[in-house]
């Protein structure tokens, strides 16, 4: 390129990249996380080694942003913690294992029935054809992963399906009091995470059985490294950014495919081949979320606005 000339900018390819790079981390983290439970750490240890890391990145972004969320102020925090914090990070890590890893779309579908649900009852949001369609696909979809036969054989099954969903349905309410609350995205993270980190980790060491003593070093710096840096700082960061370059509904197309990437990276590295009626409850379910939460119909009306700007621009 010439010197002297402005470079290029393709906002939406930089935007379809990180969003791919943030499915790659969330995908990856289920895979991880079961890897985890299933080796020389239990889900507590996990939980503990993540916001200890988590925590102690995000503690300058808190300092600077403050503990106190919305009209409860720390009240709000500890809210926002408890459904999105610590215990729902116990329950979700939990529940790898007993779930295999293409059963994390349990969570995503529940995540987003209970938005849509909550969002009607509290925010007096409007409840759509769309939305109700894609809700009752989701509840196809968990169904046929609750009832199929999977491919890998995990004892109590159910167990990791109750806490999957349970812990769904907790990400849902931390969505609604967030927007209700208007609570920044980073402020938010950093909130969960500090307050994590300070109430977690004393009743951790106190009361919970861990084995961190006995597990691996290499286990518990990877683990630390997944869960504290790559899924609490840098695919925040690139789903933040991916969120201002392509819109929120363009953003959450991208959603469905965490639990499609988490069943292709549990292949090779869980030994976990999904059966052809998994792949379909995950399609349903990610085809209900994408239908329920607008993205498709946002997107499509963003498309059009840009097309009819292009026409109406003067031509040189």
């Amino acid at each position: 390129m010439p010197q002297g000339l402005p470079q290029e900018k393709h906002p939406v390819a930089e935007g379809v990249a990180l969003m791919l790079l943030t499915v790659a981390i969330w995908g990856g983290w289920v895979v991880v996380s079961r890897m985890g439970v299933t080796g020389s750490m239990n889900a507590y240890d996990i939980v503990a080694v993540r916001f200890m890391v988590a925590g102690l990145l995000l503690l300058p972004v808190l300092l600077k942003k403050g503990m106190k969320v919305g009209p409860y102020g720390y009240g709000g925090a500890l809210v926002l913690m408890m459904c999105m914090g610590a215990p729902y990070n116990v329950m979700t890590i939990s529940a790898f294992r007993f779930a295999p890893a293409s059963h994390s779309a349990i969570v995503y579908a529940s995540t987003t029935g209970m938005t849509c649900l909550m969002s009607y009852w509290f925010l007096k949001e409007s409840m759509t054809a769309k939305k109700i369609a894609g809700l009752v696909i989701s509840v196809g979809g968990i169904l046929l992963l609750m009832v199929v036969r999977p491919s890998v054989t995990v004892p109590h099954m159910w167990i990791g399906h109750v806490l999957l969903f349970v812990a769904g349905c907790m990400w849902g309410g931390y969505a609604v009091f967030a927007k209700a609350w208007r609570v920044d995205p980073v402020q938010g993270t950093a909130v969960v995470a500090v307050s994590s980190m300070l109430v977690y980790l004393p009743i951790y060491f106190l009361f919970l059985p861990h084995q961190l003593g006995t597990a691996a070093l290499g286990d518990i710096a990877f683990q630390g490294f997944y869960q504290g840096v790559l899924t609490n700082v840098l695919a925040l960061w690139a789903y933040n950014k991916g969120v201002e370059l392509l819109g929120a509904s363009g953003a959450a197309i991208f959603i469905p495919l965490v639990p499609v990437m988490a069943a292709l990276e549990a292949i090779p590295f869980l030994k976990e081949v999904p059966g052809h009626m998994e792949l379909a409850g995950i399609l349903l379910a990610g085809m209900g979320v994408l239908l329920a939460s607008g993205a498709l119909s946002g997107t499509r009306k963003r498309i059009t606005l840009r097309l009819r700007q292009r026409r109406k621009a003067p031509k040189h």
